[in-house]
């Protein structure tokens, strides 16, 4: 069979000519559409490194010394308010875990505070003294101050919820999983130090976790949570505040209970409760702000369109070649083919020649890539800080080739649809009506 049917191509070789040209050009064009949108969705699906499920915030705000609100005589004890707010929320029934965020010290936060942490050449992973670029986030171990449990950072260890560590005036860090293998080359770090970037101060690695984009659609960050011993010792103004609810709570009738019934509670002097929000609505509305969620949608519009003009023009293609052949048909059918064999001739014929047009058009994918490089639909908030992982948008050749796979069996999808359907139709038909209608 396979010999009648390369016979038969060739015999066609003038018309099949033109839709191998086609093909190229269509595997090439869908390629480059499908590419930026299978950078994003593989992008999204890194996992957070942490539980943005049950999980609020609750903002403290200050009025300013213009506002009609503001009491200069309480200028001194806004810690004290911020204080009692804290304990006011940690005694809520419905709260599981609660922190302090301070100085927007979270993902997903839209502010970022990075710095360069030096790791000593005998602790390194090569020998020589190593400087990291990370992401910093200001904690505290005061008392129900519990910042990993309620942000359900994951210990890279034990994969165990981590817990805050509790060492007195000691300045002690987590570190994430890419900055521990990075500049360790291994994971158990904890008792290790680093400095700062002033080169001074020691800090004493007291765990890992899990790595932490910064935001949706980036890579992971290294990151560095700084463990303070108190509120006094970074306070800056007013913190947020966030809690994780207790499993089975439900979300928005606890808001609208806390908006009525506990914010009041939680102001005082100059300070004052601006509400409760829900952790995964403010990072969508970053996502929409940054516009990431109007980037991925009008790359995924745009791969759709290239989707459907790739259906249009090839299936309309095999479609008219499929009827120009109703004369071979008849005839195969006047000798005994079976409908069956047909429809497998022109299927056989559409998956050869979509597979080699397909083949054709890879080493020109390849030269662009290699010249140009893969499609970058964003850029990363930050890139000094930037992970390149084993994720499959970061590994060349596996990248490449989940975009191919994905571009042939769309087209040959497609360019079956245009050959079975019509095949089918007109095997069916008498030899004679199919003979006469030539």
């Amino acid at each position: 069979m396979i010999k009648l049917i390369l016979h038969q191509m060739w015999n066609e070789r003038r018309q099949n000519g033109w839709l191998f040209l086609e093909i190229v050009a269509v595997s090439i064009f869908l390629w480059l559409a499908i590419d930026p949108l299978f950078i994003l969705e593989s992008r999204r699906s890194i996992p957070a490194g942490y539980v943005a499920d049950n999980l609020y915030r609750i903002k403290l705000k200050e009025y300013k010394e213009t506002h009609i609100k503001y009491n200069k005589n309480c200028r001194e004890n806004s810690l004290e308010v911020c204080r009692n707010a804290f304990n006011v929320v940690k005694s809520i029934p419905e709260v599981e875990y609660v922190c302090t965020a301070i100085d927007r010290s979270y993902p997903n936060s839209g502010s970022i505070s990075s710095s360069i942490c030096y790791i000593d050449s005998t602790l390194s992973a090569d020998g020589e003294t190593k400087s990291l670029g990370a992401v910093f986030y200001q904690i505290t171990s005061e008392e129900g101050d519990n910042y990993p449990a309620t942000f359900g950072l994951v210990n890279a260890l034990t994969g165990e919820t981590a817990q805050i560590v509790n060492n007195g005036n000691v300045n002690s860090v987590f570190v994430s999983r890419s900055f521990a293998m990075e500049g360790f080359g291994t994971l158990n770090v904890v008792g290790k130090k680093i400095r700062d970037s002033g080169g001074k101060s020691e800090l004493m690695i007291c765990g890992v976790v899990e790595d932490i984009p910064f935001q949706q659609y980036a890579n992971p960050t290294h990151v560095v949570f700084h463990t303070y011993p108190s509120y006094e010792s970074r306070y800056m103004g007013v913190f947020d505040m966030f809690i994780r609810l207790k499993e089975g709570v439900d979300g928005k009738a606890f808001m609208r209970r806390f908006n009525e019934e506990i914010t009041p509670q939680l102001g005082g002097g100059n300070i004052y409760c601006g509400g409760i929000k829900s952790h995964i609505d403010e990072r969508d509305e970053l996502n929409e702000m940054m516009g990431y969620g109007n980037t991925y949608r009008i790359q995924t519009a745009l791969t759709l369109f290239a989707v459907l003009c790739t259906f249009l023009g090839v299936v309309g293609t095999f479609w008219m070649r499929a009827n120009a052949r109703r004369r071979d048909i008849g005839l195969m059918r006047s000798v005994g083919a079976s409908s069956g064999r047909i429809v497998a001739q022109f299927v056989v014929e559409a998956v050869l020649l979509v597979t080699v047009a397909f083949l054709v058009a890879q080493p020109l994918l390849m030269h662009k890539v290699y010249a140009m490089g893969f499609a970058e639909p964003l850029v990363d908030f930050i890139t000094r800080t930037d992970v390149k992982g084993d994720y499959i948008h970061d590994i060349a050749w596996v990248h490449f080739v989940a975009v191919s796979i994905i571009s042939y069996i769309i087209i040959l999808l497609v360019a079956l649809s245009g050959v079975v359907i019509p095949a089918c139709r007109i095997a069916r038909i008498l030899p004679s009506e199919a003979l006469r209608d030539e």
